[in-house]
């Protein structure tokens, strides 16, 4: 089986060498409802919809450190939103009410996958001759001896690498409408040796510098408070992403 090949522009390896050795790069495409342009949020509820609780509380808390950059702030889920309660919207919105919350930021796994590329086999064979008094004694048949040689044959390749990807779906609510004021979609890749955590903290950067860009948080509003945060949860890993 060979490995298919592709074409590589000079504007993909630019882009591959500002990116560096990253460990993941996280891609975000996002649309504003027009009626809510330029009306940017303060207190958002980031709350992914993960039944994996690590996977759930790891990336509340990433969001909650890309967030604290900004001028909004995160209220993790996980901190009103108990999973062991379920409560109907009476209850529901008086408690964003109180927690000064006016956004909520719903976060679904579209698919997690891994993707498989072959590293084709490759045999070389090297050999190394040496100087030896043989070499100075003609044979029978008139020719003189041999050098002695020493052959190496070293084998590589042949063996698939796996890098993690994972798709997003975004939605941002306005809570005091109830209204969607944001949608977006990415995908993050990962290299072979990505850890589930710089997975997490790919996404959340990108997904806040894209909500940046889109104006619906804006570095530039006084800070409302300190941002909601647990102490650092064992990172998940990329397998634990429900599918």
């Amino acid at each position: 089986m060979t490995a298919p090949t592709r074409t590589i522009g000079v504007g993909v390896v630019m882009a591959a060498l500002a990116q560096g050795c990253a460990p993941a790069h996280t891609e975000v495409t996002g649309f504003v409802d027009p009626d809510f342009v330029k009306r940017p949020f303060r207190r958002l509820l980031v709350a992914p919809r993960y039944e994996d609780l690590a996977l759930r509380t790891a990336t509340e808390d990433a969001f909650a450190r890309c967030l604290s950059g900004s001028g909004a702030r995160c209220v993790p889920s996980m901190s009103i939103l108990l999973p062991t309660r379920e409560l109907a919207d009476k209850e529901l919105f008086p408690l964003l009410a109180e927690k000064r919350i006016d956004a909520v930021l719903l976060i679904r796994v579209l698919d997690a996958y891994q993707e498989r590329e072959y590293v084709p086999e490759r045999v070389d064979v090297d050999t190394d001759y040496f100087l030896t008094a043989r070499q100075f004694r003609p044979s029978r048949t008139g020719s003189y001896g041999r050098a002695y040689s020493h052959t190496r044959v070293t084998r590589s390749g042949g063996y698939y690498i796996e890098y993690p990807r994972v798709r997003h779906e975004l939605t941002l609510y306005d809570v005091a409408t109830k209204r969607m004021a944001w949608f977006a979609t990415s995908l993050t890749r990962g290299e072979a040796n990505a850890t589930g955590g710089q997975m997490i903290d790919s996404f959340a950067q990108e997904t806040v510098s894209r909500m940046m860009i889109d104006g619906v948080i804006d570095p530039s509003l006084d800070s409302p408070g300190g941002a909601t945060t647990r102490p650092a949860s064992q990172p998940a890993s990329p397998a634990q992403y429900p599918s």
